[in-house]
């Protein structure tokens, strides 16, 4: 039987006011038939936390700060709180690099048709609870709106209507329109224990629903580039990588996988990855729009450019007239292993002087490219990393069959960077 209640006056909690109408409702199983809520339309994948996609918690930084013991266990978010923490069921990303994945940027919340946050947990009596939200990918005050209650204690399951109330005051910005990140936040010391998260429409039960993992990015239906010129980059073979920057010696190739470790602060270059382009093959940026590859690292998520950080790749691609074109930074995330782009987003290409370079950048996919090149982790300190299979897809269906442009004479492939020319030499 649902309960209604109203809190009234929080004072010194830096995130909370006046008064919030909430509600708690009593335990509910997993029921089959749910469905319309944001994570399952956006991913096929509930917060259910049945699954390590559902949140990233190897960080201190983006979309988990504060907290201690956190882990994804048993279907259930733990973690012990001592102080503030907040941690984001839907993140915006960094600011400047290109969406993707669950990333708000990449697939926005419609705050028209998604109206309410529905928690269950088990938290400490009284503790102080609330939401942000945020309509800009910088995820400041200046794009903010919140809302705030305290917890029951125990277990209890929170059906909370998403909008403005005046609990936060000086988060006015409504929930209208597309959002791109939701933040939980709390300042309490105790233990929390969450079993599930939904971001759900008027008309549909607030239960839990159970799936996951997300639906697989793998294009495998989908034209590849590398695949039509003759040989995929499906790391079987040494031919499919041309050249190695900045990677440490003892680098190996097994089982469709590149492993190694990055140089770090004793190069001057950051560390990439060749491909090779089969028989001379240039590519149709105007097909060829999408980028997928495998990937995992070690260590905590970073966006910060530091030791320690740039858990983010970049691409590096260069265009007939031997011009060298850097995209922005691709987040990779620790609990995901599959990253997609499309080179022709908006923001894909960094814009600006490159640094060291003294170039001026910014040039639109298109045309035919050359030389094609990933930086799996642009980082300054060594961080190990492995690479898998790369594709470069188009819309058209696999198997169908195109003409490859192919590098006329005399037109330079100007692989990565001219100040290294060293072969991929790879250990079996």
């Amino acid at each position: 039987m649902k309960r209604s209640f109203r809190l009234i006056s929080l004072v010194g909690a830096a995130m909370l006011a006046a008064s919030l109408m909430s509600a708690a409702l009593p335990a509910t199983g997993a029921s089959a038939g749910l469905a319309n809520d944001y994570h399952s339309d956006a991913f096929g994948d509930p917060m259910d936390f049945s699954n390590p996609e559902d949140l990233v918690i190897n960080t201190n930084e983006a979309m988990f700060v504060g907290g201690s013991n956190k882990s994804i266990s048993d279907g259930q978010l733990h973690f012990d709180a001592a102080g503030a923490f907040q941690f984001d069921p839907v993140w915006p990303g960094s600011p400047t690099a290109i969406p993707q994945g669950r990333e708000g940027a990449n697939k926005p919340i419609d705050a028209d048709h998604y109206k309410r946050f529905i928690i269950r947990m088990n938290a400490p009596e009284g503790a102080p609870v609330g939401l942000r939200w945020f309509n800009c990918r910088a995820a400041n005050s200046t794009c903010a709106g919140g809302l705030a209650w305290f917890a029951t204690g125990g277990w209890q399951t929170y059906d909370i209507r998403i909008a403005f109330d005046g609990t936060v005051p000086s988060l006015t910005t409504p929930w209208s329109g597309q959002m791109l990140g939701l933040r939980f936040v709390g300042t309490v010391s105790g233990h929390f224990d969450i079993d599930y998260i939904r971001i759900a429409p008027d008309g549909v039960d607030g239960g839990e629903i159970v799936g996951g993992p997300s639906i697989d990015l793998r294009p495998t239906s989908k034209l590849d580039f590398a695949t039509a010129a003759g040989n995929p980059w499906d790391l079987d073979s040494l031919g499919d990588i041309a050249e190695v920057v900045a990677i440490k010696p003892g680098y190996s190739l097994a089982n469709n996988v590149f492993s190694g470790c990055t140089v770090g602060t004793d190069s001057t270059q950051f560390p990439g990855l060749v491909y090779n382009m089969p028989g001379n093959a240039m590519i149709d940026a105007g097909r060829f729009k999408t980028l997928t590859f495998e990937y995992s690292y070690e260590g905590a998520f970073s966006t910060q450019f530091r030791p320690g950080g740039g858990t983010f790749a970049r691409v590096f691609w260069f265009s007939p007239d031997g011009k060298r074109h850097p995209t922005n930074s691709i987040n990779l995330y620790p609990n995901v292993g599959v990253a997609q782009i499309r080179m022709d987003h908006p923001v894909t290409q960094f814009q600006g002087i490159e640094p060291t370079k003294g170039v001026a950048t910014g040039a639109p996919w298109a045309g035919y490219v050359t030389s094609f090149r990933i930086n799996p982790n642009d980082t300054r300190d060594s961080r190990c990393f492995k690479m898998g299979r790369v594709w470069l897809t188009s819309d058209d269906p696999s198997g169908t069959v195109i003409e490859i442009p192919r590098r006329p004479a005399g037109i330079p492939k100007t692989l990565a960077l001219k100040t290294s020319k060293k072969k991929a030499k790879l250990k079996k």
